[in-house]
């Protein structure tokens, strides 16, 4: 492990952190982490997680609480250069080096997979996911005593994937694992192609998922609109933006000035998790509240992004939206049982669900939420349970003897 990468990503963070308006206080526990990064550059850390459980413990900055979190916003930075934002730093430090352990053989292996997804997606936390998924792989096939790929067996390989029964990763693991030993098997690299075939196949598995309830998105609508609240003019935009789009909350994070085409009452982004152009009607029901956001309380700031942060001027981020959501949610007193699901992506279901009961076809709301394969609309329509009961089958038609019904 290169520390010395590390040490340097530290010192450009602080440098963007003071550029960020970031506070003297935060600025001196990052500070702290990047000097502690300083005097153990020679140190033998194997992973992440070992740097971490070091700084967090070391007796220095004594008044420096929930040290592993500094360390974890170093660490994002340095792997993704970007602040924290769109994805969590909560479980960052956990990313064993498996790279740096690999040997000669199976480096050169992970390389051209790391190049081929390089190429073949564009956002760099991508690539670092993916990178560490087939890099762990060929960890565990090295650490099994396997020299080479013709050297591994089927048995060793579902062993890593399935235990007595149980998948021990996701069907998305063992799809990114395929994908890059496809890749190798492209470049002639021998035994890829064996190893590929003995990749079990693991299903989805989807959860039961919680959507709004329109007695709730009124309660909570209500709340918006409803001037007794004390709740600014930006926060009832996004709201209401969120509930009339559909919109990701990347997306209506990145909705810059430009975006608003007032003349055509159209909004123009470039969805952060697509990267695919999107056109959506400006509706009065959400535009005239962004309307009146960037006139009477967004003031004259020079940032291109619409929505900006009331403590720093920058642009505001996801997690920012989720904040705000979270609030409204108590105003509303709407899911505040053990177990409710909150977030913004509940009024991506909603919309999808509301206007599939209004009769529109699925590949058009695919089209207006901004799915490129408007197959992705499905799970979203597993919660319209109006359509979905309609689909069920009598049991008049099927006629069953009382025995049936007998117990014993």
């Amino acid at each position: 492990m290169e520390i010395s990468d590390l040490i340097l990503s530290g010192e450009k963070l602080l440098t963007l952190l003071k550029s960020s308006r970031y506070s003297d206080d935060y600025r001196w526990k990052i500070g702290g982490c990047v000097k502690f990064l300083k005097s153990n550059r020679n140190n033998t850390w194997e992973s992440y997680e070992d740097i971490a459980e070091a700084f967090s413990s070391n007796p220095a900055h004594k008044r420096n609480d929930g040290k592993k979190s500094y360390f974890s916003f170093v660490l994002y930075y340095h792997l993704n250069q970007a602040l924290p934002g769109y994805h969590s730093i909560r479980n960052v430090t956990n990313r064993k080096c498996a790279l740096n352990l690999l040997n000669e053989y199976y480096k050169r292996l992970a390389l051209i997979g790391i190049d081929y997804f390089r190429k073949r997606r564009s956002k760099v936390t991508t690539d670092v996911q993916l990178s560490a998924r087939f890099s762990g792989f060929l960890l565990f096939l090295q650490n099994n005593g396997c020299r080479t790929l013709y050297d591994v067996t089927e048995e060793l390989v579902r062993s890593y994937f399935t235990r007595n029964g149980t998948n021990l990763l996701s069907s998305s693991a063992g799809w990114e694992i395929g994908v890059f030993l496809e890749e190798l098997t492209r470049q002639d690299i021998s035994g890829a192609e064996q190893v590929r075939s003995f990749v079990p196949h693991i299903p989805k598995r989807r959860k039961p998922i919680q959507y709004l309830t329109s007695e709730e998105v009124r309660s909570i609508e209500k709340i918006i609109r409803d001037e007794n609240y004390e709740i600014c003019l930006r926060d009832r935009a996004i709201v209401l933006t969120l509930i009339y789009t559909g919109l990701r909350r990347s997306d209506i994070a990145n909705i810059k000035l430009s975006s608003l085409d007032w003349e055509n009452d159209v909004l123009n982004i470039v969805q952060q998790k697509t990267e695919e152009p999107l056109s959506i009607p400006l509706r009065a029901s959400y535009a005239n509240y962004i309307w009146d956001y960037i006139h009477h309380e967004r003031d004259r700031n020079e940032s291109e992004y619409l929505f900006l942060s009331k403590h720093t001027d920058q642009k505001l981020t996801p997690a920012g939206i989720s904040n705000i959501l979270n609030n409204i949610y108590d105003l509303a007193e709407v899911r505040m049982n053990k177990g409710d699901r909150r977030g913004c992506h509940l009024f991506r279901h909603h919309y999808v669900r509301i206007n599939t009961e209004a009769g529109i076809e699925s590949v058009v709301i695919s089209s207006v939420i901004g799915h490129i394969d408007p197959s992705s609309i499905n799970e979203y329509l597993n919660t319209d349970l109006k359509h979905l009961s309609e689909m069920g089958l009598s049991l008049e038609d099927y006629p069953m003897t009382s025995e049936v019904f007998e117990y014993g």
